[in-house]
């Protein structure tokens, strides 16, 4: 329970820090790449060894984790990027919502019985998401559209980030369905984001904004603060999937109680706009999950 715990709550610090990056003018992309850096580096402290040799080549799962630093990195982009545009406490449910994918996958792939708390959990869940895009006026709308420079590219954002935190999702929980040999295994989480780090390099190093940003001490300083928290946050997941709880309890827990305390530091720290209609969906949402999560 404690590796639940904490993995929520460093998941709720990684969208503050999301939050605040633009007010110290901190380049989503430049941060995210030395979030990488010391994603490995925490890595390697908890492994007691340097975990990228050739050895990994040969695991199981290589590939695997080869797919899912792909998602890393443009997910975790977009998730950023939605934060600036939409608010933490949106984006935080809106990414959470994933465990309707995880569902669907559940059902497609492994046959598993449509019940009708999950068909109703499913349904719920799709019905927050246009819930939680709702502005509370006008002006916020405007804002919105202002910042990510169409409406229809804010709504991409949000599409993007809901789509990937589904695959992540599934990809972790394939890995510690018997890939990997220790439940959260930190060769693993090194090769997932050393490969994110890789796929942004090839973006940073050939646009001269990126690449200035990147060898600055405040995007170092910055996403180091991001990194090591992002680490352990995947590292505490993975063992609670790995551990005594099952990941039908696992992932809704996780997601309900990081909707709550997102939406919570959103609304009330950083004032963000809140309308009834968003209250709904978060309620939709909070709902989505208690029914996913029922044993029927």
């Amino acid at each position: 329970m404690l590796n639940l715990i904490f993995s929520v709550v460093l998941a709720v610090f990684l969208g503050i820090c999301f939050k605040v990056w633009p007010r110290f003018q901190v380049r989503v992309l430049a941060g995210i790449m030395h979030n990488y850096i010391a994603c490995v580096v925490a890595a390697a402290v908890v492994a007691g060894d340097w975990p990228l040799t050739s050895i990994v080549l040969k695991e199981p799962w290589f590939f695997l984790a080869v797919g899912l630093s792909v998602c890393f990195i443009a997910g975790f982009y977009l998730f950023g990027i939605s934060i600036s545009v939409w608010g933490m406490a949106t984006m935080s449910a809106v990414q959470k919502m994933s465990l309707v994918i995880s569902a669907l996958y559940a059902i497609l792939i492994y046959h598993e019985a449509v019940t009708l708390p999950k068909a109703s959990g499913i349904v719920l869940g799709l019905a927050a998401i246009p819930l939680l895009l709702v502005r509370s006026s006008k002006y916020s709308e405007e804002v919105v559209d202002r910042k990510a420079g169409s409406h229809t590219t804010a709504l991409a954002l949000v599409l993007g980030t809901f789509f990937l935190a589904g695959a992540i999702e599934i990809g972790l929980l394939i890995a510690e369905s018997g890939l990997v040999a220790t439940t959260g295994d930190p060769r693993f989480i090194a090769v997932v984001f050393a490969g994110a780090f890789f796929c942004g390099s090839i973006i940073t190093f050939q646009s001269k904004i990126e690449r200035d940003a990147f060898f600055s001490w405040k995007h170092l300083i910055a996403g180091w603060i991001l990194g090591v928290p992002n680490f352990f946050s995947i590292y505490f997941l993975m063992r609670a999937i790995g551990g005594d709880l099952d990941a039908s309890i696992i992932f809704p827990v996780n997601n309900t109680a990081t909707i709550f305390l997102s939406t919570l530091f959103g609304v009330f720290f950083f004032k963000e706009s809140f309308s009834w209609k968003n209250g709904i969906g978060i309620v939709f949402a909070l709902l989505s999950l208690t029914l996913l999560t029922m044993q029927v």
